[in-house]
């Protein structure tokens, strides 16, 4: 009884006493931005309430932002406007983006990468597949993303009515700076 109860002892405390190799990164610091250029106004936003996760060994990953945490607009108006008539955070209180990296690229080495996320994202309750394009930098048990897109909102069911179309861009422009680090 013993000879069995031996093996399995040792193999617990190992699991238990060595140290655990994780291939998942967590985000550390994050900052993302938006801008709405339209013919008599600019709209600006920016949010460093980011969630969300890279597992290296997989390519996988999974991001979110509560829309309610974005600053930076011109007055409170313009804020009161974005949040209740345009992305309707009460209602649709986050983003998210969660998909996988397609290029074959090993994270666990260091260098700059650039490479496409593919995957769904979702905003204002509609989700859309998208494809896009990163630079990753690998370096010393950390990883940062650089990005930046562009995101039509009539994709996600975000209307811009002829009378607003002066004031809210049809397309807006993403950008996104995140830094990862082991969990």
């Amino acid at each position: 009884m013993k000879k069995v109860f031996l093996p399995i002892f040792i193999a617990l405390a190992c699991t238990s006493f060595c140290p655990h190799s994780s291939d998942e990164l967590a985000i550390q610091t994050a900052n993302v931005s938006f801008v709405s250029s339209a013919n008599f106004e600019t709209i600006k936003g920016a949010s460093t309430d980011v969630k969300g996760t890279v597992d290296v060994s997989k390519r996988t990953f999974s991001f979110s932002i509560p829309l309610s945490s974005f600053q930076g607009f011109i007055n409170a108006q313009q804020k009161k406007h974005f949040n209740e008539k345009f992305v309707e955070s009460p209602k649709y209180p986050e983003t998210s983006f969660k998909g996988k990296i397609i290029e074959d690229v090993n994270l666990a080495v260091p260098g700059t990468y650039t490479v496409r996320g593919k995957g769904m994202l979702l905003l204002h309750g509609v989700e859309k597949e998208r494809i896009i394009d990163a630079k990753i930098t690998v370096k010393e048990g950390q990883i940062s993303v650089d990005s930046g897109f562009s995101i039509p909102l009539e994709d996600h069911g975000i209307k811009v009515s002829k009378m607003n179309s002066l004031a809210i861009a049809k397309v807006v422009n993403v950008t996104v700076k995140i830094a990862l680090k082991s969990t």
